[in-house]
């Protein structure tokens, strides 16, 4: 596997996934992204409530799992107007994924009065992150993620 190859896959499936404008499929109590190039498969799997989620990303070459990040995320102002808003700037916002890292959105991002942030410290091999948004001094919802290649 190469890694140069990897990160351009990344950037081209998470753009495909939960930032297009596509339905999850619903499995058991679950929703999924699935993308495909090649011998490449992205899988995007996460449970959800109303205000939180956790899930997992799954990057396979030639059928073998080589990159994973999970990720935990919560809206915290518990309104649903809040809730739609931050997802649509979080959704917005991973449209435009890092080229060199793909793991989320760029460092910033601001939409309709909201502001997103990216943190990471790593590279695609190892890394761990932080999403947030914010509105005015309003802390609106946060993401904590880990992974790496294995």
């Amino acid at each position: 596997m190469n890694l140069e190859e990897l990160v351009k896959f990344a950037a081209k499936a998470k753009v495909n996934a939960y930032a297009s404008d596509t339905d999850p499929i619903f499995k058991e109590d679950k929703k999924l992204f699935f993308y495909n190039s090649g011998d490449w498969e992205y899988i995007d799997a996460y449970h959800d409530s109303e205000f939180a989620f956790h899930g997992t990303e799954v990057i396979k070459y030639k059928g073998k799992v080589v990159w994973k990040m999970s990720y935990h995320g919560e809206v915290l102002v518990k309104d649903r107007h809040v809730m739609l808003e931050t997802y649509k700037v979080v959704r917005n916002a991973l449209k435009q994924p890092n080229p060199k890292l793909p793991l989320r959105g760029p460092r910033r991002f601001s939409e309709h009065g909201l502001e997103y942030f990216f943190e990471t410290a790593g590279d695609m091999t190892n890394f761990t992150g932080r999403e947030e948004v914010h509105k005015d001094e309003q802390f609106l919802y946060k993401l904590n993620c880990i992974g790496g290649i294995l």
